[in-house]
């Protein structure tokens, strides 16, 4: 998928990727509400180099890091979006399993929580902060 997906961004550029992009990166409950917002995430898109795409496209191809996440000595929160198809809860589990001093948040959100549940994103920071504070 992401080699296609390079492919596609070298030949025809991003403009494609806009509509899916945004279906996985919000809720429609989000897109309906903050259809400002959506259209800054479309232009960032729109805005993005077909060569800088289609590279971190075949970046993600060719790299697997999870046998590597044990190394990981500091702690750690993930942050999954509940409604997220692009790297759904059960992924960022995996993830957080790798990981020796790891935690796991999960909003009720799509892929781009930080935008659509930013109160939300911004506490879990601000507590993780806090407790790598009082326990460091």
């Amino acid at each position: 998928m992401w080699l296609e997906r390079a492919a596609t961004a070298r030949l025809s550029g991003v403009a494609s990727f806009v509509q899916p992009s945004l279906e996985r990166w919000v809720t429609s409950g989000y897109s309906d509400k903050h259809q400002s917002r959506v259209d800054e995430l479309a232009a960032m898109i729109v805005g993005t180099s077909s060569a800088g795409y289609a590279g971190c496209c075949e970046v993600l191809a060719a790299t697997n890091v999870l046998s590597d996440l044990s190394r990981i000595l500091c702690p750690v929160r993930a942050i999954a979006g509940q409604q997220d198809p692009s790297t759904p809860p059960a992924r960022a589990e995996e993830t957080v399993a790798a990981i020796p001093q790891a935690d796991l948040v999960t909003l009720d959100a799509a892929h781009i929580s930080c935008v659509e549940a930013p109160d939300a994103f911004a506490e879990s920071v601000r507590d993780f902060l806090t407790l790598i504070k009082n326990n460091g």
